[in-house]
């Protein structure tokens, strides 16, 4: 009786004993995820006692190094960092007490993040509202995102954290739309576009934790280059035997490479009247002397010209057509504008 009794005595010992360590290291969480390039700051918690510990990854004991430091703040707690964490770096680290076998695990688990952006410029108009998206992949959800800008003179914060505007009226908006699939963006509003809106590059930093910070490559918002042509007037009325100018007129940011003439009573058949490139008008209408001129100056965002095309007496089988005047520019954008020659 008294042997048994002390068998009792012993396991009550032991499982007393053994409770007690594992509630004497808590972890502050068992389980902890970390983006790839950022440090991983594992916590325990030394519940009430000063005692000598180790920390571990499986088998291997951890030392302070270039790797990982292990400190003990004055609150009791054991804080193991790992430095700029790799898909290696997953796994179980163990805490446990120099005078026990037994102690508390955490597992760390590496995700990997990709921006997924490749857009360097986005065009827009003064007075639109323009949105510029820069997307990442991550099963981590950034919780602060900042916009800089930079003219590169100076750099400035935009907007703070998402889901607020700035101070200046509420222009500018940043905010975060969250994927299933772990594709997130974040989205910042421009609105009432300013031409000094268009002089900055604008940036992102977001924040994954203390010190876990990522950025994205920069994004210029650039002025559409929108191509004008119009003419006075879309219809010409004229008697045969008048001689009959067309006129268009033109605004680009670029110089106009090749002009194509043509006409059409119906657009089931197009006739050429004629082109003009490099300088060099040619006539593709037999028995009909045309004129061109061209002529074109400076102004500050670009060209303006004016095309000149004049039938010298007109015959009457050139009236009751739609005359095209079709420009390519020096950045191969077309566009064209059509004049109607009526009989008076």
């Amino acid at each position: 009786m008294d042997s048994c009794g002390g068998c009792y005595l012993m396991l009550l010992c032991l499982v007393v004993l053994k409770d007690s360590v594992s509630q004497t290291i808590i972890p502050e969480h068992p389980d902890q995820t970390v983006l790839v390039g950022c440090n991983a700051r594992l916590v325990w918690r030394l519940n009430g006692q000063d005692k000598k510990t180790s920390v571990f990854k499986k088998s291997q004991q951890l030392y302070n190094d270039r790797k990982y430091k292990i400190d003990k703040s004055q609150d009791n707690k054991v804080i193991l960092i790992i430095r700029n964490v790799t898909v290696d770096d997953g796994g179980i680290y163990r805490c446990q007490m120099d005078s026990a076998d037994d102690g508390e695990n955490i597992y760390l688990t590496i995700t990997d993040f990709q921006w997924q952006n490749g857009i360097k410029t986005k065009a827009v108009s003064v007075g639109d509202t323009v949105t510029i998206v820069w997307t990442y992949t991550s099963l981590i959800v950034a919780h602060k995102i900042w916009i800089y800008r930079q003219n590169g003179i100076k750099q400035d914060r935009v907007v703070g954290e998402q889901n607020m505007t700035d101070a200046t009226g509420n222009r500018m908006m940043v905010y975060q739309t969250i994927g299933i699939d772990g594709t997130h963006t974040v989205n910042f509003t421009v609105r009432d576009v300013t031409v000094g809106d268009l002089k900055y590059m604008y940036m992102p930093k977001l924040q994954f934790s203390d010190d876990c910070f990522k950025y994205d490559k920069i994004v210029t918002l650039k002025e559409k280059q929108v191509i004008h042509i119009y003419s006075k007037t879309t219809i010409i009325k004229a008697l045969p035997q008048d001689d009959v100018s067309f006129i268009w007129y033109y605004e680009y940011t670029y110089h106009v490479l090749k002009i194509i003439f043509k006409r059409y009573k119906t657009t089931k058949q197009i006739d050429k009247v004629g082109y003009w490139i490099n300088g060099v008008f040619e006539s593709k209408i037999s028995d009909i002397k045309l004129m061109f001129n061209k002529t074109e100056v400076n102004i500050t965002n670009g060209i303006k010209g004016q095309i000149t095309l004049t039938f010298l007496n007109a015959a009457i089988e050139d009236f009751d057509y739609t005359y095209i005047c079709q420009m390519t520019f020096y950045d191969q954008k077309r566009k064209s504008w059509n004049i109607y020659l009526q009989g008076k």
